[in-house]
Formats: structure tokens, sequence, C-alpha cells
């Protein structure tokens, strides 16, 4: 009797298990529609007989409250949409409408659009951040970063950041913001007390750009004796901002 056995494999699928993951924050937050690339769900596709392998993804998911954030998560959001993630180390992750990043185990990527950084102050491990112009590191502060047209803006409003743009390094003091794009470093501008506690209080949102924020040197300084001045720096948002600052 003959016996005829044809077996026909087109590949195998090495789905990596859940435990090689590493976990490095949780949503804390979230409004909108914010789509995630899960690098739990690639997989490694081995041809038939041979060593080739090449990765295939499988199409985004919608992030809900409360789930867990993996190193090599990628991350947009999309119109009127906002993400807040609370890191391992305390860090704190808030992504704008219309943004993408990028977390990796030893930095985070900002891609597009703008994000908030809170690194509590005592944190020992410094964060790096970079965009397609930039490299930053940093501890103890809260910074906004936008990446938009070629060039990414960043508002310092607490503490110091490191700055690495092709080799040249700088340190950026609070209370400024600056331009950097390929061609290097551009002029550094003060941010007045005003302007800073208006970044601090309000959410980020559509209407926030980093690089036309709305005058405030005439409006008078704040300070902490000052609790009624400080109720009518409280807008909702930067719509209203802007339509305050263009009445007057």
């Amino acid at each position: 009797m003959c016996h005829l056995m044809v077996t026909l494999i087109l590949f195998i699928i090495n789905i990596p298990p859940l435990l090689a993951l590493d976990k490095t924050g949780i949503v804390v937050n979230i409004q909108g529609k914010v789509l995630r690339e899960p690098v739990q769900k690639k997989k490694t596709i081995k041809k038939l007989f041979s060593n080739e392998s090449f990765m295939a993804t499988e199409s985004e998911e919608e992030l809900k409250l409360g789930e867990e954030i993996f190193f090599g998560d990628k991350i947009r959001t999309e119109e009127k949409s906002l993400l807040k993630i609370k890191m391992n180390h305390n860090t704190m992750l808030t992504l704008g409408p219309k943004s993408k990043m990028e977390i990796k185990s030893e930095e985070t990527n900002l891609h597009s659009g703008i994000l908030r950084t809170l690194i509590p102050h005592g944190n020992l491990d410094k964060i790096k951040l970079t965009t397609p112009h930039a490299a930053m590191g940093i501890r103890g502060t809260e910074f906004i970063t936008q990446v938009k047209e070629g060039k990414t803006i960043v508002a310092l409003l607490t503490g110091s950041l490191d700055i690495n743009q092709g080799g040249e390094n700088r340190e950026l003091l609070k209370k400024h913001s600056i331009q950097i794009s390929q061609k290097g470093f551009g002029e550094l501008k003060p941010l007045s007390d005003a302007l800073v506690f208006l970044l601090l209080k309000n959410s980020i949102d559509d209407n926030l750009d980093l690089e036309n924020l709305p005058p405030t040197e005439t409006k008078p300084e704040l300070t902490n004796n000052e609790p009624q001045l400080r109720k009518s720096f409280r807008p909702k948002n930067w719509q209203e901002i802007l339509n305050e600052n263009q009445q007057e």
C-alpha cells in the first residue's frame, strides 16, 4: 500500500509571550479618540525553509482608560482628543490633539503634535525626550514640546532642561521658550509669570500653539498672595484666551 502524505506549510506565526513585554505606564485620563499600534500584537512571520523573517503588525486599536502601556507602543491622537499616561517612574505624559509619539525603553519620541511632560522633583532617573530636531535630557521639571512644520518648540515652565541639536548642547532655564530646527537653535524667548500660570493650569487643546502664544506682558505678575487674580486667569480653553487678547 502506498501512502502519500503532503504537508503544506505557508508560514509559522510566533507571538512573543506577554511576560516578555515591559510595562511602562498606565492610561489615567483619556478624551476623544486615541489609537495605538501595540507592540504586543506584532508577529514574527518566518518563511518556509528559510531563515528570513519579517514583522507584520495588526491594525491599530483604540486605547481605553486604565489600559497598560508598553515599551514599543506607537500612539496617536485624533482631533479634539487627549491622552494622559502615568509612567512607572511617576512621570506624567499628556499627549495633545492630532499628535503622534512612540515610547521606547530609553526615550520617548514625539513625532508630531504637542506633548506636556511633568517629572516630579526628586526623581533620580534622567528621562530622555527626542523629536525630529532635538534630544532633551530632563529631571524634575515641567515643560511643553510641540513639533510642527519642520521645527520643535519647547516652553519650559519649571526646572531646567538640557537640549542637544546636531552636537550642540544648551541649557534652557525655566520661564523661557526656544525654537529648534535642523539649522540649529532659534531665539530664546522669556515667558511672563502670567503666561506660565496659564500654561500650567490649562489643558492642551487644538488651539494651543507654542509658536503663537498670546501676549501677556501687559497683565500683572502673579504671586501666591493674589488668589483672586489667579482665579481670573483660569479660562475654559485656549480659544477663550486668544479671544480675550484680541479684544484688548
